[in-house]
Protein backbone atom coordinates (compact mmCIF):
# COMPACT_ATOMS: atom_id res chain seq x y z
CA UNK A 1 0.00 0.00 0.00
CA UNK A 2 1.47 3.32 -0.99
CA UNK A 3 -0.77 5.41 1.99
CA UNK A 4 -1.28 4.60 5.59
CA UNK A 5 -4.81 2.72 5.94
CA UNK A 6 -7.77 4.28 7.47
CA UNK A 7 -8.71 1.70 10.85
CA UNK A 8 -12.11 2.35 11.37
CA UNK A 9 -12.10 -0.16 14.63
CA UNK A 10 -13.48 0.71 17.51
CA UNK A 11 -11.71 -1.73 19.78
CA UNK A 12 -8.38 -3.45 19.28
CA UNK A 13 -7.42 -7.14 20.03
CA UNK A 14 -5.34 -8.22 22.78
CA UNK A 15 -3.25 -11.05 23.45
CA UNK A 16 -3.96 -11.22 27.42
CA UNK A 17 -5.90 -9.89 29.56
CA UNK A 18 -2.53 -8.73 31.60
CA UNK A 19 -1.94 -7.13 28.72
CA UNK A 20 -4.90 -4.92 28.27
CA UNK A 21 -4.43 -4.39 32.26
CA UNK A 22 -1.52 -2.46 31.71
CA UNK A 23 -2.70 -0.63 28.93
CA UNK A 24 -4.92 0.44 30.99
CA UNK A 25 -2.72 1.50 33.71
CA UNK A 26 -0.62 3.43 31.36
CA UNK A 27 2.56 0.88 31.78
CA UNK A 28 2.57 -0.49 28.53
CA UNK A 29 1.09 1.80 25.20
CA UNK A 30 -1.25 0.17 23.11
CA UNK A 31 -4.42 0.55 20.70
CA UNK A 32 -7.39 -0.48 23.36
CA UNK A 33 -10.29 1.97 22.19
CA UNK A 34 -10.32 4.29 19.53
CA UNK A 35 -11.66 7.43 20.96
CA UNK A 36 -8.49 6.87 23.63
CA UNK A 37 -6.11 6.20 20.23
CA UNK A 38 -5.61 4.23 17.12
CA UNK A 39 -3.45 3.56 14.87
CA UNK A 40 -4.33 5.89 12.24
CA UNK A 41 -4.37 8.79 14.63
CA UNK A 42 -1.15 7.74 16.10
CA UNK A 43 0.05 7.76 12.15
CA UNK A 44 -1.33 11.13 11.85
CA UNK A 45 0.31 12.59 15.26
CA UNK A 46 3.86 10.78 14.37
CA UNK A 47 3.94 12.60 10.96
CA UNK A 48 2.71 15.89 12.51
CA UNK A 49 5.94 15.47 15.03
CA UNK A 50 8.54 15.01 12.68
CA UNK A 51 7.26 17.90 10.59
CA UNK A 52 7.53 20.16 13.37
CA UNK A 53 10.08 19.10 15.53
CA UNK A 54 7.61 18.75 18.83
CA UNK A 55 8.13 16.75 21.38
CA UNK A 56 4.92 15.30 21.67
CA UNK A 57 1.91 16.10 19.34
CA UNK A 58 -1.76 15.02 20.84
CA UNK A 59 -4.36 15.25 17.45
CA UNK A 60 -7.77 16.27 19.04
CA UNK A 61 -11.28 16.75 17.16
CA UNK A 62 -10.97 20.71 16.38
CA UNK A 63 -9.32 23.32 17.17
CA UNK A 64 -11.45 24.80 19.86
CA UNK A 65 -10.80 21.05 21.26
CA UNK A 66 -7.52 21.69 21.37
CA UNK A 67 -6.91 24.86 22.55
CA UNK A 68 -9.93 24.26 25.76
CA UNK A 69 -7.77 20.82 26.58
CA UNK A 70 -4.46 22.63 26.76
CA UNK A 71 -5.80 26.14 28.59
CA UNK A 72 -7.98 23.63 31.55
CA UNK A 73 -4.80 21.13 31.90
CA UNK A 74 -2.58 24.41 32.70
CA UNK A 75 -5.35 26.46 34.22
CA UNK A 76 -7.40 26.12 37.63
CA UNK A 77 -10.25 28.58 38.75
CA UNK A 78 -8.66 31.91 40.25
CA UNK A 79 -5.73 31.47 37.64
CA UNK A 80 -5.56 33.72 34.31
CA UNK A 81 -4.10 34.34 30.91
CA UNK A 82 -3.08 37.15 28.65
CA UNK A 83 -4.40 37.60 25.44
CA UNK A 84 -5.78 39.83 22.90
CA UNK A 85 -9.45 40.06 21.66
CA UNK A 86 -8.37 39.93 18.49
CA UNK A 87 -8.76 36.15 17.72
CA UNK A 88 -10.89 33.84 15.64
CA UNK A 89 -14.45 34.46 16.85
CA UNK A 90 -15.00 30.90 18.34
CA UNK A 91 -11.26 31.30 20.32
CA UNK A 92 -12.81 34.48 22.07
CA UNK A 93 -16.36 32.65 22.58
CA UNK A 94 -14.18 29.95 24.40
CA UNK A 95 -12.30 32.25 26.16
CA UNK A 96 -15.52 34.31 27.02
CA UNK A 97 -18.60 31.45 27.49
CA UNK A 98 -17.20 28.72 28.21
CA UNK A 99 -14.00 28.65 30.13
CA UNK A 100 -15.31 31.12 32.27
CA UNK A 101 -17.47 29.64 33.93
CA UNK A 102 -14.40 27.56 35.52
CA UNK A 103 -13.13 30.57 37.12
CA UNK A 104 -10.53 30.87 34.67
CA UNK A 105 -10.45 34.30 32.84
CA UNK A 106 -8.51 36.18 30.30
CA UNK A 107 -7.20 39.38 30.79
CA UNK A 108 -6.88 41.17 27.49
CA UNK A 109 -5.02 43.49 25.73
CA UNK A 110 -2.86 44.46 22.83
CA UNK A 111 -0.05 41.78 21.96
CA UNK A 112 2.15 44.31 19.83
CA UNK A 113 2.62 46.03 22.91
CA UNK A 114 4.86 44.46 25.04
CA UNK A 115 4.59 47.30 28.02
CA UNK A 116 0.96 46.46 28.46
CA UNK A 117 1.78 43.01 28.22
CA UNK A 118 4.19 43.10 31.10
CA UNK A 119 2.27 45.30 33.23
CA UNK A 120 -1.06 42.26 33.05
CA UNK A 121 1.62 39.54 34.48
CA UNK A 122 0.77 38.76 37.75
CA UNK A 123 1.31 35.75 40.26
CA UNK A 124 -2.10 33.87 38.76
CA UNK A 125 -1.21 34.23 35.35
CA UNK A 126 -0.17 31.05 33.82
CA UNK A 127 0.00 31.80 29.98
CA UNK A 128 -0.05 34.34 27.13
CA UNK A 129 -1.68 32.86 24.38
CA UNK A 130 -1.57 34.59 20.71
CA UNK A 131 -2.59 33.63 16.94
CA UNK A 132 0.73 34.40 14.94
CA UNK A 133 -1.42 35.74 12.57
CA UNK A 134 -4.92 36.94 13.80
CA UNK A 135 -7.76 35.96 12.58
CA UNK A 136 -9.39 38.18 10.87
CA UNK A 137 -7.49 41.43 11.43
CA UNK A 138 -4.13 40.15 10.22
CA UNK A 139 -2.47 41.55 13.28
CA UNK A 140 0.90 40.09 14.13
CA UNK A 141 2.64 40.36 17.29
CA UNK A 142 6.57 40.62 17.87
CA UNK A 143 6.49 36.24 18.84
CA UNK A 144 10.21 37.27 20.40
CA UNK A 145 9.11 39.99 22.54
CA UNK A 146 5.60 37.70 23.55
CA UNK A 147 8.59 34.79 24.29
CA UNK A 148 10.99 37.09 25.91
CA UNK A 149 8.25 38.10 28.56
CA UNK A 150 6.92 34.25 28.88
CA UNK A 151 10.48 33.14 29.69
CA UNK A 152 10.67 35.93 32.34
CA UNK A 153 8.26 35.31 34.33
CA UNK A 154 8.03 31.90 33.93
CA UNK A 155 4.51 31.70 31.53
CA UNK A 156 3.81 29.19 29.05
CA UNK A 157 3.56 31.15 25.67
CA UNK A 158 1.05 29.50 23.37
CA UNK A 159 -0.05 30.45 19.66
CA UNK A 160 -2.37 28.99 17.70
CA UNK A 161 -0.50 28.82 14.10
CA UNK A 162 -2.92 28.35 11.89
CA UNK A 163 -2.53 30.56 9.39
CA UNK A 164 1.49 29.94 9.66
CA UNK A 165 1.79 26.16 9.22
CA UNK A 166 4.75 24.06 10.08
CA UNK A 167 6.07 24.55 6.56
CA UNK A 168 6.79 28.28 6.89
CA UNK A 169 6.92 28.83 10.52
CA UNK A 170 9.15 27.13 13.48
CA UNK A 171 6.91 27.34 16.67
CA UNK A 172 9.53 25.89 18.64
CA UNK A 173 12.16 27.70 17.30
CA UNK A 174 10.51 31.12 18.25
CA UNK A 175 10.28 30.31 21.89
CA UNK A 176 6.77 28.87 21.57
CA UNK A 177 5.93 26.25 24.49
CA UNK A 178 2.44 24.86 23.15
CA UNK A 179 1.75 25.57 19.00
CA UNK A 180 -2.57 24.62 18.32
CA UNK A 181 -2.64 23.85 14.72
CA UNK A 182 -6.09 23.61 13.15
CA UNK A 183 -7.21 22.94 9.61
Amino acid sequence: SLNFPVYDSVAFEAESAEELELAFKGEKFRHLYSRITNPTVEYFEAKIKNLTGAYAVTALSSGMAAISNLIMAIGKSGDNIISSMHLFGNTLSLFEKTLKPFGLSVKYTDLTDEEKVEKLVDSNTKAIFFETITNPQLEVASIKALSDIASKHNLILIADTTLTPPSVFDASGAGINFEVLSS
